[in-house]
């Protein structure tokens, strides 16, 4: 069993809407309700959470109601608090919004 990254969620009462694991990237992604999506890159030759760098790659300020990858994994599709739709690349570019 690895333990690939550990870290502490400021707001207590946050909630984990999704999450992936890009594997060829090494990297883990967390979307939370409140709006900070965060990305831990691991060392893939230790699995080491000493060594996972955790950055807050985004936030969105209104929160995020809902949040899923599209099949592929290239698109993230985010309902954020005034109902309206965000599309993120696997990269984190806006690609519209509604």
């Amino acid at each position: 069993r690895n333990i690939l990254a550990s870290f502490n969620i400021e707001t207590f009462d946050d909630q984990l809407l999704s999450f992936i694991h890009f594997a060829e990237l090494n990297q883990l992604i967390f979307v939370f309700k409140h709006g900070d999506i965060i990305s831990a890159t691991y060392d893939p030759t230790t699995f080491d959470p000493l060594n996972t760098v955790v950055e807050i790659i985004g936030t969105i300020d209104n929160g995020i109601e809902a949040a899923k990858w599209s099949h592929d994994e290239e698109t993230l599709a985010l309902v954020i608090k005034d109902r309206k739709v965000v599309l993120l690349s696997k990269i984190f570019e806006s690609l519209n919004t509604n």
